[in-house]
């Protein structure tokens, strides 16, 4: 069963008893929350997630349990205009205002990645999934800086022949040397919002939301048939640390393999935590992997070049 079988009605429902409870990967979560908007753009974004009855949660399953929730007077506010994010009862969070509410729901989701999930090597880029010449699942590490125009690059890479397999955080197997689907709505920024309209005009995005801390962002829903499938982990075959420079020609250059591996690990968030295994992990993953760096001011440019790379690769 998924959300999307539920009417917009059914989910306020449950979001106001605190019984919505949805697989999304890496946790199930049980998400409480009783402002409209939210209901609405959690509807449109995961329409596609699996949906399971709150009696599914057992000892066996890792969960979070979210709940959003209005707060008091604050300051020149008054009463009840933000609001605050709890998780498993405490609330880690400072508040936002009510019309951050998804944005902080997305917020959290990684920050619990990040902060709980340490059986994997967790990095702070983007994951495309294609299958190479040999017809095996392989897959591309974006890392990047914020502003970097990663998720840019991701959003429209889904009109060519690769599936998402992250937009924030890739999820690697330190034993295995595989990445993890763990697809999500993309976080998009300023004016790549514009962009991805303009070049899918049939994308569902949530509202813009502005003066976040991230300036104005939105989020725009995969298409289902680009969603990296379930349990079918890709192995690393490229790493391309992209740039978006407005105006710029193409440019792509080989990083060397050691350069590389020190840049990837920067963008680590508990590589420290992996200690021996982690290191031998990741000198493992760059000896079967390319890296480039990639300034880009057109964007079907670079998705040609990423597909033509991608597709010479066996």
């Amino acid at each position: 069963m998924r959300l999307g079988s539920l009417t917009l009605g059914e989910v306020r429902q449950r979001l106001q008893k605190d019984a919505l409870l949805l697989d999304i990967p890496p946790y199930l979560t049980v998400i409480g929350c009783r402002e409209p908007g939210f209901a609405e753009a959690l509807y449109a974004m995961y329409a596609d997630y699996r949906l399971l009855p709150a009696e599914a949660l057992d000892e066996s399953f890792q969960e979070v349990h979210l709940h959003i929730a209005r707060t008091g007077p604050l300051g020149r506010f008054g009463p009840h205009r933000q609001i605050a994010l709890g998780l498993g009862g405490n609330f880690p969070f400072n508040p936002l205002p009510l019309g951050q509410a998804f944005p902080m729901f997305e917020w959290a989701l990684n920050w619990c990645v990040t902060n709980y999930l340490h059986t994997r090597i967790t990095f702070h880029a983007a994951g495309l999934g294609f299958t190479d010449s040999q017809g095996e699942a392989a897959a591309i590490i974006l890392p990047g800086a914020p502003g970097a125009g990663k998720s840019t690059l991701t959003a429209a890479a889904l009109e060519r022949n690769f599936t998402l397999l992250s937009d924030e955080l890739c999820l690697l197997d330190p034993e295995t040397g595989t990445l993890l689907p763990v697809p999500r709505p993309i976080s998009l920024k300023g004016a790549s919002i514009n962009v991805i309209r303009h070049r899918q005009p049939a994308a569902i995005l949530t509202e813009p939301v502005h003066d976040t801390t991230k300036g104005t962002v939105a989020h725009v829903k995969p298409p289902t048939t680009r969603l990296g499938p379930a349990g079918r982990e890709a192995t690393p075959r490229l790493v391309i640390f992209p740039r978006f420079s407005a105006g710029a020609a193409l440019a792509c250059e080989p990083v060397p393999t050691g350069r590389a591996l020190l840049r990837l690990a920067e963008q680590s968030f508990n590589l420290n935590l992996h200690g021996e295994e982690g290191f031998f992990c990741m000198t493992r993953l760059m000896q079967g992997i390319e890296a480039w760096d990639l300034t880009y001011g057109d964007l079907d440019a670079a998705l040609d070049w990423m597909e033509q790379l991608s597709g010479e690769v066996t």
